[in-house]
């Protein structure tokens, strides 16, 4: 049997983990673009275009009450600064997903409302290279009797 947990998804932001994930979807991880485009001429001939584009697009959702907010503000304001970029990876210890961005900026300061429950804040950033690898889960452990 393969079982998942939400608290077994890391998320550093330049080595800091943000804990205080959103209540249902914490993350998402976008490419910019198709990997391949086709072309069928008019004789019916196919071609194929590989892309190289690695570029990626990276949503964070923390709980508006998370430290992690006070992490990605942070890296937020220095490359306001001065240009820092900052490094984001995310590890599934529930089995083998690893994703890695070493160079990442953000997109833009994150909308911000306030209501009768906390909610939460939204973090989008960009990288221009996303190393992947999309496994599988871990089965669990069969403790015997």
């Amino acid at each position: 049997m393969f079982i998942y947990s939400p608290d077994q998804v890391i998320i550093t932001l330049n080595g800091l983990p943000l804990t205080g994930k959103a209540e249902d979807e914490f993350l998402t991880i976008t490419r910019a673009e198709d990997d391949t485009t086709i072309s069928i001429g008019a004789d019916g001939e196919a071609a194929v275009a590989r892309n190289k584009n690695d570029s990626a697009q990276i949503t964070i959702n923390l709980m508006a009450s998370s430290a992690g907010n006070d992490i990605m503000q942070a890296a937020y304001a220095a490359y306001k600064a001065i240009g820092a970029v900052s490094v984001i990876m995310i590890k599934d210890l529930n089995g083998r997903s690893l994703f890695l961005a070493e160079r990442a900026v953000p997109v833009k300061f994150p909308d911000v409302s306030f209501a009768k429950s906390q909610g939460s804040i939204s973090w989008t950033w960009v990288t221009d290279r996303l190393v992947a690898n999309l496994g599988g889960a871990n089965l669990s452990p069969v403790v015997p009797v």
